[in-house]
């Protein structure tokens, strides 16, 4: 046997085995499947609710009415199903336990609700469920107040809820806040802190805050660089 072909079998034997779909999950796939395979317009039935009540502007009651018309062409155990599979489908393991276990025309239709209207779907989960309180959007925009001559942060935060908080902070003040935000973050704890925000999202922040640094207190960072290298050659 050649190389490649060791190296081939190596790979095949590494690659890890999907894991079996909860028994009362899978039986509800499978009767899901076959009532599809014998319901004429089912499969298409089922995605036009989804499209047509996440096609508008998502709100607070979208998640409650899709499963309300959902549930006039399936049970509610079946519903649930089907939707835990959109809002969890940013989970691999997921996705391939569902795969594993269904038939591909199966398996493709679902593929195909996925990537059409998860993202949006977790949004309405989120807004409905998860955390209505959360917020949408950030408006903002800086300005020159000159009658008080001095720079101003306008900050309007609009909730999922449709709630909405303006603030208008100088720069001073709004580092402050900034501050006080970072200090909650270090109140997790770090065997969880990991896995809380993206590593690429931290990066481009760290950047971010790099330039901020450049701009309000220009040498700062070669100043505190300098401190810690003596700190090390003093240890």
């Amino acid at each position: 046997m050649s190389p490649n072909n060791n190296d081939v079998q190596t790979q095949s034997n590494d690659m890890p085995v999907p894991l079996p779909l909860p028994e009362e999950q899978a039986q509800i796939f499978d009767a899901l499947q076959l009532n599809l395979a014998d319901t004429a317009g089912l499969a298409a039935d089922i995605e036009m609710v989804i499209r047509e009540h996440l096609r508008t502007a998502v709100s607070t009651d979208t998640f409650y009415k899709i499963i309300s018309g959902l549930e006039i062409y399936l049970d509610e155990n079946t519903v649930f199903y089907l939707l835990e599979a959109l809002r969890r489908s940013n989970e691999q393991m997921e996705l391939d336990a569902i795969k594993a276990h269904c038939s591909e025309q199966f398996w493709l239709w679902l593929r195909r609700l996925i990537a059409l209207y998860a993202v949006d779907f977790r949004k309405a989960y989120a807004m409905s469920v998860e955390n209505p309180n959360a917020w949408d959007k950030l408006n903002r925009y800086t300005y020159y107040d000159p009658l008080n001559k001095t720079w101003k942060l306008s900050i309007e935060i609009v909730k999922y809820n449709g709630d909405k908080l303006t603030l208008e902070e100088t720069p001073a003040s709004a580092i402050a806040l900034v501050y006080g935000l970072v200090d909650m973050f270090m109140n997790v704890s770090p065997s969880d802190a990991a896995e809380q925000i993206n590593r690429d999202y931290l990066a481009n922040l760290f950047g971010q805050f790099r330039q901020l640094m450049n701009l309000y207190a220009p040498g700062l960072l070669a100043e505190i660089s300098a401190e810690d290298e003596n700190g090390k050659s003093q240890s």
